[in-house]
């Protein structure tokens, strides 16, 4: 039986519920991030429970204690999110990623967007080809 994880997402546009739910299911095809389950698209939205802590509460929160290895795969989800998918994630901070079982995870599309291909960050992180820093707009 799958464990569910259910995120309350009151207070938000169902508009902005409903992108969210679009990007983490195309994430979620690819095997990157939990399949939703179900949502309201007004007070929750439920998710597969990967019943582990995001990597700042495993390796901390500055991005020179997170592993060369953790820091190359958030690189590579966020190319595959960017090139695949067309969605700009750019909340990238230590709390919006999971390890599991040698698995990384990509949490939380509230911040996502269509990717017009301009975040200043995303292209940064893309010519520098490795992740140094996390997003200073959400951390």
């Amino acid at each position: 039986m799958t464990k569910v994880f259910r995120k309350n997402v009151s207070g938000r546009s169902k508009e902005i519920i409903e992108k969210e739910v679009r990007f983490q299911r195309k994430a979620a095809e690819l095997g990157l991030s939990p399949k939703i389950l179900d949502t309201d698209f007004e007070t929750y939205i439920e998710m597969e429970n990967l019943e582990q802590m995001c990597l700042a509460d495993m390796y901390g929160e500055s991005i020179n204690d997170m592993p060369h290895l953790i820091k190359k795969g958030i690189y590579d989800i966020l190319q595959r999110l960017y090139l695949e998918c067309d969605i700009e994630y750019i909340d990238v901070t230590p709390y919006n990623f999971i390890e599991t079982n040698d698995q990384l995870w990509i949490i939380d599309f509230g911040d996502a967007r269509e990717a017009p291909k301009k975040n200043y960050f995303l292209k940064e992180l893309f010519r520098n080809r490795e992740l140094t820093v996390w997003n200073s707009d959400f951390y």
